[in-house]
């Protein structure tokens, strides 16, 4: 399906958009066709509730934009240590085994889920932007230790660098509404 279609839209949309056209359509044929025809000319409105039922379903369990702002200021306020630890207990309520790193590495914290190692960077998580040169270290970092995923938590943007460099190596970045649900019930 093109990006740009009309259903590429409305699944990317709220999902009461698509029971408003629906009803719309559904108005628009009781009005403008004959008594007999106006059932028929109402079905043009069955694809719109089936969209709307489908990004419904995705969009389930989706935060509001209100209420990742609160998250994140909330987080904002936290100094490193409250962070860590509700960071932390975070990632163990989503079933990952969280070991603070040796001295010498410049990790935050490495998680472990189903036999493979994450390593996380999330203490510079107040950085207005995250370049290029920190995604650069936590790759180096994650071929030293030899993990199978790296991470970085932040609760500001990625310049345009890092975004492309984050998508090319695989580095999961961490921030806004995910991290806003990560964090949301701890």
């Amino acid at each position: 399906m093109s990006p740009n279609s009309l259903f590429a839209i409305l699944l990317r949309s709220p999902w009461w958009i698509s029971v408003l056209i629906a009803a719309v359509l559904a108005l628009l044929a009781r009005a403008v066709l004959p008594q007999e025809y106006w059932v028929l000319g109402a079905t043009s409105a069955f694809p719109f509730v089936v969209i709307a039922l489908v990004a419904a379903w995705k969009q389930r369990g989706r935060l509001s934009q209100a209420q990742v702002d609160a998250v994140t200021a909330e987080v904002a306020a936290l100094a490193w240590p409250q962070f860590a630890a509700r960071l932390e207990a975070a990632f163990q309520r989503d079933g990952y085994s969280v070991a603070k790193p040796p001295a010498n590495v410049a990790a935050d914290f490495v998680l472990t889920q189903r036999g493979v190692d994450t390593v996380v960077l999330a203490k510079r998580w107040k950085a207005a932007t995250t370049g290029v040169e920190t995604l650069e270290q936590l790759q180096a970092l994650k071929a030293r230790q030899e993990a199978g995923a790296c991470m970085v938590v932040t609760i500001g943007a990625l310049s345009e660098a890092a975004r492309a460099y984050a998508q090319t190596h695989g580095i999961k970045v961490l921030q806004g509404e995910a991290l806003a649900r990560l964090l949301r019930k701890v």
